[in-house]
C-alpha cells in the first residue's frame, strides 16, 4: 500500500520550504471543502504551477483532470498531479526548461 495523500502533502511542504525563497514561493489552497482546485499554487522562478497531490497511484478525479487541463492552456504557466516528491521536482525541471 502505498502513501496517504496527507503525507505526500507533507514531504512536498517539507521540500518547497527546504527551496530559497527567491526562487519559489507557494502557498496550500486546496482542503475538502474545495473539489477540483488543485492543493498548491506555486511561483517558481516567475512561472505558475499549480499541484494536485494524490495519494501513491491515485489518480485526478474528473474535475481535477479538467482543472489541470485548462490550467495547462494557460500560457506562462502549467498544471501537474503529483504522487511523490520526486514528481514535484520533475515538474519544477520542466517549467524551467519551458520557460527559459
Amino acid at each position: 500500500m502505498g502513501k496517504r495523500e496527507d503525507k505526500i502533502t507533507a514531504e512536498i511542504k517539507k521540500y518547497l520550504d527546504s527551496l530559497p525563497r527567491s526562487q519559489v514561493k507557494y502557498f496550500k489552497i486546496s482542503d475538502r471543502f474545495t473539489s477540483g482546485v488543485p492543493d498548491f499554487i506555486l511561483n517558481y522562478r516567475g512561472c505558475f504551477l499549480a499541484v494536485e497531490v494524490k495519494r501513491t497511484g491515485g489518480k485526478p478525479r474528473k474535475l481535477q483532470a479538467h482543472v489541470i487541463k485548462r490550467l495547462n492552456e494557460v500560457k506562462e504557466g502549467a498544471a501537474t498531479s503529483v504522487d511523490n516528491v520526486e514528481d514535484l521536482k520533475a515538474a519544477l525541471v520542466h517549467i524551467d526548461m519551458r520557460f527559459i
